[in-house]
């Protein structure tokens, strides 16, 4: 596991039930994906990826899924057909199984 760089993300980790092999993993990709994102609760189960306080990445725990809102998202191309909605902005992507990384996604996001 990727540690936090803060003392409420770290707590909120240690706390995580529902979920934790999946959001985890999504976690440990965004990170090393994109390593000089800040990382913040912004409420209970929203968490925020951010650079210059600018918000890029939010992600949500649902009760039996994972929604990642993707700031400017509608500007990316949406090879895979992952990306939801229809916002002029945002899109969504909805990680409903554990095995997203093997399957659904692209290689360049599987950690090396």
């Amino acid at each position: 596991m990727i540690d936090a760089k803060n003392r409420q993300v770290e707590a909120y980790l240690d706390n995580l039930d529902r979920l934790q092999d999946r959001f985890l993993a999504i976690r440990e990709i965004i990170l090393i994906t994109a390593p000089q994102l800040d990382e913040n609760i912004k409420w209970k189960d929203c968490w925020t990826y951010s650079q210059s306080k600018k918000n890029l990445i939010q992600t949500v725990l649902g009760k039996d899924k994972i929604s990642l809102i993707i700031q400017n998202g509608a500007a990316l191309e949406n090879i895979d057909g992952w990306l939801e909605g229809d916002d002029q902005r945002t899109r969504t992507v909805r990680v409903l199984s554990d095995d997203l990384m093997t399957r659904h996604s692209p290689k360049s996001w599987q950690p090396t």
